[in-house]
């Protein structure tokens, strides 16, 4: 059932798309269901069908929003992963909060007090709001722990030459061009056969 509403995501994302560049592009409704996949999860199970609505639609417009700072920030994030999976992740747990319904919990036999706008549970934004920091910092920390790992006792470099910063992680890793880049300006488009 949630595949559902993180279609809404994807039409948001790509609707937003298309009211900018005035195309429709396949990767904008993928970008867009993934993100609502990801917003929706923490909910699912704990929110009514029109909250999940509302997930899926907040999730891909926000979610599209952050991930056309890349441009403005000239940062290389070529599959939107913060866009989707960090800020997404956050939004939806911020969601959950505020959407989550103890009767709906109550079907699966959960006892929970609720959220803030369906149960009155103020505090549970909070709450995931706290859960959401922690994650953010764990996975935070131990990432830097493994990448120092990685770098300085295994020797692998991480980081790419210049040649393949500027050119962009798709193309000098996997030699071909993954994303559309719907919000680049012109200038930003590398042309392979000039």
């Amino acid at each position: 059932m949630k595949e559902i509403y993180a279609s809404l995501g994807g039409l948001t994302w790509m609707f937003m798309d298309f009211w900018r560049n005035g195309n429709f592009y396949a990767v904008s409704f993928c970008s867009g269901t993934i993100s609502g996949l990801v917003t929706i999860t923490s909910g699912a199970g704990y929110v009514s069908p029109l909250s999940a609505v509302i997930f899926g639609i907040v999730g891909g417009s926000v979610c599209n929003c952050v991930g056309r700072l890349k441009f403005a920030l000239n940062v290389d994030d070529s599959m939107d992963v913060f866009a989707i999976h960090c800020v997404g992740g956050l939004l939806g747990n911020i969601l959950t909060g505020i959407f989550a319904d103890k009767n709906i919990a109550s079907l699966s036999g959960e006892i929970i007090l609720g959220g803030a706008l369906i149960n009155g549970n103020y505090n549970q934004i909070w709450i995931q709001l706290k859960a959401s920091l922690i994650g953010i910092l764990y996975s935070f920390l131990v990432t830097i722990i493994i990448l120092c790992f990685i770098e300085y006792l295994l020797r692998c470099k991480l980081r790419l030459n210049p040649t393949g910063e500027l050119e962009g992680t798709d193309l000098t890793e996997h030699g071909e061009s993954a994303y559309c880049f719907a919000d680049a300006p012109e200038e930003n488009f590398i042309r392979i056969n000039e």
